[in-house]
């Protein structure tokens, strides 16, 4: 019992570090603020992340969770953060917007 706990704790835990690892990549040049909200609906939790980046064009919004997509220019990114964070939040039941 106390495995499977824990197993879902690091898990929930990754997600947070491949979407913040994300975000701080993409203002790694210019710098920027990244935010986490938790607010409380009902019986959920909604969380909000959001960052000062330079944002993201309407092209690539359509391939952000696809494995191995990448807009990095330097190729420091593998274009696989994205697609795990989804894949956990997908095994939770619910989804990224």
């Amino acid at each position: 019992m106390f495995q499977i706990l824990l197993e879902t704790v690091l898990f929930k835990i990754k997600f947070f570090f491949y979407i913040g690892n994300n975000a701080l990549k993409a203002m790694a040049v210019r710098g920027g603020v990244l935010t986490f909200t938790l607010k409380k609906e009902g019986r959920f939790a909604k969380i909000s992340i959001s960052d000062t980046g330079l944002g993201i064009d309407e092209t690539n919004i359509k391939n952000l969770f696809k494995p191995f997509f990448t807009m990095s220019k330097d190729n420091q990114g593998t274009g696989l953060g994205l697609a795990i964070a989804q894949s956990i939040v997908q095994e939770m039941g619910r989804e990224l917007q």
